[in-house]
């Protein structure tokens, strides 16, 4: 019998999450004092990564693989190139811009075969970020969404505008949280459809040893347009590594509860983050990360 793509995904996410977990569970070294500090300093670059909003530098490559598209169950595929650089303002204030650039293979779903290729709109994201006490982060600032798709099939023809906001809270292994932002059309192609978007992200990372962590980061849609959700629900795993530079590299796979019929219904996030610390905290992680790749 023939194993479906959804399944052949979710087995794949499956069997990475169970090798991260098994060597989660392997005995780990004795630690000396100078050993417990670089694993301080990998575990708060874990957690920095882990946070949208965190003074990190830090350049993500998420690759989104969907299917079950129409009744033909077309596939899509869309590389986000979205660096965060971070300017910090004070002691606990930083300037945070989110700069989301997609390359996207739309397919037609009225047709079993045809893919239109090329970049989507861009999405920057501004945030002015303020760390609380207690382990608290809150984010406030503006999505844009400008329409610079090579394709007309590829972006929506509008320049958009809205408020986003960002609230997080690290502790104890764990960050969690909510990205939420609405997207207006204020400008644009007038043949092209107005723009009301929703987006909603809750997150929640939980640290695991070895640099190993479990995540769930369902991204919730709507548009008001259309009166249309799309509710996906799943999970994943991740780990810290040191790809030359300190890298979080994760994989997700999620199942869409609620989606239009034209709309894919499930979805495969495989994401590598390369990570830019100051220089005494990049060494002291990248050795911490260096002892977990050497044979025990």
């Amino acid at each position: 019998m023939r194993s479906s793509p959804r399944t052949r995904n979710y087995l794949l996410a499956a069997l990475f999450a169970t090798g991260l977990s098994r060597s989660a569970l392997a005995t780990e070294p004795e630690k000396t004092p100078e050993s417990g500090q670089e694993e301080d300093k990998a575990k708060k670059l874990a957690q920095e990564s882990q946070n949208p909003v965190s003074s990190l530098i830090q350049f993500p490559f998420q690759l989104n693989m969907t299917g079950g598209m129409g009744s033909f169950q077309r596939s899509a595929v869309i590389l986000n190139i979205q660096p965060v650089i971070p300017i910090p303002l004070s002691k606990t204030w930083t300037l945070v811009p989110r700069l989301i650039t997609p390359l996207v293979g739309s397919p037609d779903v009225m047709q079993a075969q045809g893919t239109t290729w090329g970049v989507g709109d861009f999405n920057p994201q501004i945030y002015v970020a303020v760390q609380l006490p207690a382990g608290f982060t809150v984010a406030l600032g503006p999505t844009i969404v400008i329409p610079t798709a090579t394709d007309p099939r590829l972006g929506s023809g509008k320049l958009s505008l809205g408020p986003s906001a960002v609230a997080l809270w690290t502790g104890h292994g764990i960050v969690g949280g909510v990205l939420v932002n609405n997207a207006w059309s204020v400008a644009g192609n007038a043949m092209s459809s107005d723009v009301n978007a929703f987006f909603l992200q809750p997150f929640f990372n939980l640290n695991l040893p070895k640099h190993t962590y479990l995540v769930t980061a369902p991204e919730i849609t709507a548009n008001w347009v259309s009166d249309t959700w799309v509710v996906p629900v799943g999970a994943g795993a991740g780990a810290i590594l040191k790809l030359g530079l300190p890298a979080n590299v994760s994989l997700q796979a999620y199942w869409n509860a609620k989606a239009p019929s034209e709309s894919p219904s499930w979805l495969v996030k495989f994401t590598v983050t390369f990570m830019f610390p100051i220089a005494k905290d990049a060494a002291a992680a990248g050795s911490a990360l260096d002892k977990h790749r050497e044979p025990q």
